[in-house]
């Protein structure tokens, strides 16, 4: 929780005949879409029931939820849970059940619902009213987040980026494989690895002068590190990674296509104990300009080279 959140939404957010004016149900409808085109991811529940329902013209929807539904799609941030409960929901609580029982198979960050079905559900900690959406403890928790600067946390706090993201960034100019800090890095791919279409992956580190003594160039000596830390496992895996090494940058980032953020430290990991860190959450526009800043037609940094493993 706090750098890409799931949710599940129960149906009576988006019905207009739940609040009491339609003007009220637009600024929480606005508020909750805000938030989840920054961090959020949806759960679709019922293998798609649940989009279904609100694309059909059974209720008083908002006029905008069919349009939330394509951009929710069109952005990856829509995913399909299959049926936890044995009934098919009717109404707005059995919806909630439904989300609840599948957060006890695949944790979710929170179910949203609007006060009178939040109220039913007090003892549910990740239960919550859209009307105090602010008050929730999924929006109080988004952002940022202290982690040990160790493999296993990265992986919890990545889970997301890595299994649902469509496009991955891993942005460190120290990046090495075969040095030991990193040589847990093949981890964070692994943990990419998904059923069907794989993602795009890309590395991006710093050019450096060759290794003193050394007859070949540092750019075929760095692919040669690469290529030998990296290829086998990626092949074995069934993925690809593109390997960009540019002049001169500092930050440290992961982007996707779902959000970016920034790794003061980048990926590489200590055993110093009680060793942390602090990874936040890009705003759009600023990922977005990280993104444009390793774009190779950009020219803001120089290229020096390029190449695909395996």
């Amino acid at each position: 929780m706090g750098l890409l959140s799931e949710l599940a939404i129960t149906p009576d957010v988006f019905d207009c005949g739940c609040y009491e004016s339609e003007s009220l149900a637009n600024a929480h409808f606005c508020h909750l879409t805000e938030a989840l085109f920054e961090d959020g991811l949806v759960r679709d529940l019922r293998s798609g029931d649940w989009s279904s329902l609100l694309a059909g013209a059974s209720r008083q929807w908002n006029r905008r939820t069919k349009e939330l539904l394509v951009k929710l799609r069109q952005q990856n941030r829509l995913h399909k849970h299959g049926s936890a409960l044995s009934i098919a929901p009717t109404d707005d609580a059995a919806w909630c059940r439904e989300a609840l029982q599948t957060h006890g198979l695949t944790p979710l960050d929170a179910v949203l619902a609007t006060d009178e079905i939040a109220k039913q559900f007090d003892i549910a900690q990740i239960v919550g009213s859209v009307q105090e959406l602010a008050s929730t403890r999924w929006w109080q928790t988004r952002g940022s987040v202290r982690l040990a600067r160790n493999t296993t946390e990265y992986l919890a706090e990545l889970r997301l980026f890595l299994t649902r993201a469509n496009w991955l960034a891993f942005i460190d100019p120290n990046l090495d494989p075969s040095e030991r800090n990193y040589s847990e890095f093949k981890r964070l791919l692994a943990a990419a690895k998904r059923t069907g279409s794989q993602p795009a992956i890309q590395i991006h580190r710093k050019f450096r002068p060759p290794t003193p003594g050394s007859t070949v160039s540092w750019t075929a000596e760095c692919e040669q590190i690469f290529r030998s830390s990296l290829s086998s496992q990626l092949k074995a895996l069934g993925l690809r990674a593109e390997v960009f090494l540019w002049d001169e940058f500092h930050d440290r980032y992961l982007l996707s296509d779902l959000a970016g953020i920034s790794i003061p430290y980048g990926f590489d990991v200590s055993t110093r104990p009680g060793t942390v860190t602090t990874w936040s959450r890009l705003a759009r526009r600023a990922s977005d300009d990280v993104a444009a800043e390793f774009d190779p037609n950009n020219h803001r940094h120089k290229l020096q080279h390029r190449f695909v493993l395996p």
